[in-house]
């Protein structure tokens, strides 16, 4: 006797291996979904630290003084806010001397070593520069 068709185990067979394939096509899918949002905050605070640090070198490069104050919540460079949203925690070394959170009168021609966390959500960020102007034999 001919048969046509396929049996109830090859099928639930089929039914099986086809399940386990779209199962882990769905999780290696949703991985990098989950990896690119995490790599796209990542950017943005890294690019958020950018800023700031461009805007103190500027400052630094081209006035004799400049105001800095860094927040829980923003940073400000004399008076103006250069960046907030984040949450922030500095450690500024300047002239020997580590930082409180009060404003923060800085003198060009010293160093100013600045250790920054920018902060959003679970992600974070961490920038560690140093600013001076270059030092003379004279």
């Amino acid at each position: 006797m001919k048969r046509n068709g396929f049996t109830l185990v090859e099928l639930l067979a089929a039914l099986t291996i086809t399940s386990v394939v779209l199962i882990l096509a769905y999780a290696i899918f949703h991985s990098g979904i989950k990896q690119g949002d995490t790599s796209k905050k990542e950017a943005f605070l890294q690019q958020e630290a950018e800023l700031i640090a461009e805007a103190i070198r500027n400052k630094h490069l081209k006035n004799p003084a400049y105001q800095l104050e860094i927040k829980a919540d923003e940073v400000v460079i004399d008076g103006m806010t250069i960046s907030k949203n984040y949450r922030y925690l500095a450690n500024i070394v300047y002239e020997n001397h580590p930082y409180t959170s009060e404003p923060l009168l800085i003198d060009s021609n010293l160093p100013l070593e600045i250790t920054l966390k920018i902060e959003k959500g679970d992600q974070s960020y961490t920038l560690r520069t140093i600013f001076a102007r270059g030092i003379s034999d004279e």
